[in-house]
């Protein structure tokens, strides 16, 4: 009897054993396998895994981490680590995709468990990384031209930068705004591609033509998908010199012939720029009849300010006299100022009342007088300076007059 309950002992165990040889874990997750699509760098995508266990035993998962070449690329946002599973429960373990490099990445998520014939568990991660190209330029987005005087041109530059991970393609630069015929792009070749952190520089002229703030802007297109265009601004004044005379003739009147008549010219500068007159010239034929005695060529005035020309009129030649003062300055719409001049020369003309005199017969020792009277017939004033006797016999005559100098009005 004893044998007997013994061999039923021995069964009991042996079945006890083989119940406890089919208990076990099987560790299984959905997705087995995910894959983030693109992601630009810099941005977060987030994806849940449910792992599960769907055995018969306790689940244990020693560790829960993320291998792989790309490794870095992907983070274990919750329901990570060590944890136990009992079959029937779901454990949500949310992987995040990083990016923080372009191109291809992948990974795996790494359980390290007691499954026994499915460990460790990996679920494969994948994911693109998109980078784009970031253009932008070093320093402010305006390129602030000096006041330039007309007919003058003023050159600034800008560097654009590619602040991207993927190469910047530039496919065109133009010139656009209200002024756009004051400024010239002068370097800078298109198309043009820069790659990560390269540099590029664009150079751009300012030539006012007319007088008064220019404003226009510098357009660059690109692949920069959320700048493009990128606008630039353009600003900068035009000014200039304005030659401004408070007359542009004169008349000098009559003037003898050997004296002078001056007359002063005032010159001023009504711009908005610096005044330059380099040089001045008298034309015409009787050029040589005048000067400027002060004031000449070279001068320079700042706006607002007035300079004195005086020119002198000294005739050689009796008659009327014209010429022509002509000045040279920076005046865009006036490089040649004219003034006119104009004055008579005259000459005193002396007759005398009789063309002899006739002394008749005289007796030695006495004296003997014939009086003459000289008369100026000329528009001038006759001056004279002395009498003089000539002749074989001039020392038999004697000739008396007023006190010498004097002047014969006409």
């Amino acid at each position: 009897m004893r044998f007997i309950v013994a061999c039923i002992c021995l069964l009991i165990v042996g079945s006890s054993h083989a119940l406890a040889q089919d208990d076990a874990p099987d560790i299984a997750a959905t997705p087995e396998a995910f894959d983030y699509d693109s992601v630009s760098v810099g941005n977060i995508r987030e994806h849940g895994f449910a792992v599960t266990n769907e055995g018969t035993a306790q689940l244990v998962v020693f560790s829960t981490e993320i291998q792989g070449a790309d490794a870095d690329q992907f983070q274990i946002r919750s329901g990570g680590g060590a944890f136990l599973l009992n079959p029937g429960p779901v454990r949500l373990v949310s992987v995040r995709f990083v990016p923080t490099r372009v191109g291809p990445q992948s990974a795996v998520l790494r359980l390290e468990t007691n499954d026994p014939d499915e460990n460790p568990f990996e679920i494969n991660l994948s994911g693109i990384g998109l980078g784009f190209p970031d253009i932008a330029t070093v320093g402010p987005r305006i390129l602030a031209f000096n006041t330039v005087s007309l007919g003058s041109t003023d050159t600034l530059a800008i560097v654009i930068v590619n602040q991207g991970l993927v190469d910047l393609a530039i496919s065109k630069k133009e010139l656009t705004g209200p002024d756009v015929d004051q400024f010239e792009i002068t370097d800078g070749a298109m198309p043009v591609s820069l790659a990560p952190q390269e540099r590029d520089t664009i150079t751009v002229s300012f030539t006012p033509s007319s007088n008064g703030e220019k404003n226009a802007l510098l357009r660059l297109t690109s692949n920069d998908p959320d700048e493009n265009p990128l606008d630039i601004v353009l600003s900068g004044s035009g000014i200039s010199a304005d030659i401004v005379a408070d007359s542009t003739s004169h008349d000098f009147g009559e003037v003898a012939v050997g004296a002078s008549a001056v007359h002063t010219f005032l010159i001023s500068n009504q711009g908005s720029a610096d005044l330059l007159v380099d040089s001045l010239v008298f034309l015409g034929a009787d050029a040589e009849a005048f000067q400027v005695t002060r004031g000449g060529a070279p001068f320079s005035r700042r706006p607002g300010q007035t300079q004195q020309l005086t020119v002198q009129y000294t005739p050689t030649t009796e008659g009327v006299q014209q010429a022509v003062l002509r000045l040279f300055s920076n005046d865009p719409d006036e490089p040649e100022l004219d003034f006119t001049l104009r004055a008579t020369g005259l000459t005193p003309s002396i007759v005398a009342s009789v063309a002899s005199l006739d002394f008749g017969e005289s007796l030695v020792t006495l004296d003997s007088t014939r009086t003459f009277i000289l008369i100026n017939t000329g528009r001038v004033d006759l001056r004279m300076l002395g009498v003089l006797v000539t002749g074989g016999d001039s020392t038999q005559f004697v000739a008396e007059s007023p006190r010498l100098p004097f002047s014969l009005a006409p």
